[in-house]
């Protein structure tokens, strides 16, 4: 893929709108759910995670669960780069106990 493409897919870039908002989190993401919902949001995020490591690790994790053990809100860990590694980290711990 090209910079552009891999941008996109990293989350440089608003896949809806292909505006720039900020450092890549690894995923795909719009900024345009705070404004009518259009794209997916925090927590469809953290759900989109839980489930696709559930199906790789054959396991069944429940976001309600999990969003209760870490004690943060989906916005604050999509927030920015740093809060979202964090945060698979610690599923990561999570997994391993």
């Amino acid at each position: 893929m090209g910079d552009i493409a891999d941008s996109l897919v990293d989350g440089e870039f608003d896949f809806l709108t292909g505006e720039y908002i900020g450092p890549g989190l690894g995923y795909p993401r719009t900024m345009q759910w705070d404004n009518g919902h259009t794209g997916p949001g925090p927590r469809a995020v953290v759900a989109n995670f839980l489930r696709q490591r559930s199906q790789q690790l054959g396991r069944q994790f429940h976001v309600k669960e999990v969003l209760d053990a870490y004690g943060k809100e989906p916005a604050a860990i999509c927030k920015d780069k740093a809060s979202w590694k964090a945060f698979k980290q610690f599923f990561d711990t999570l997994v391993k106990s």
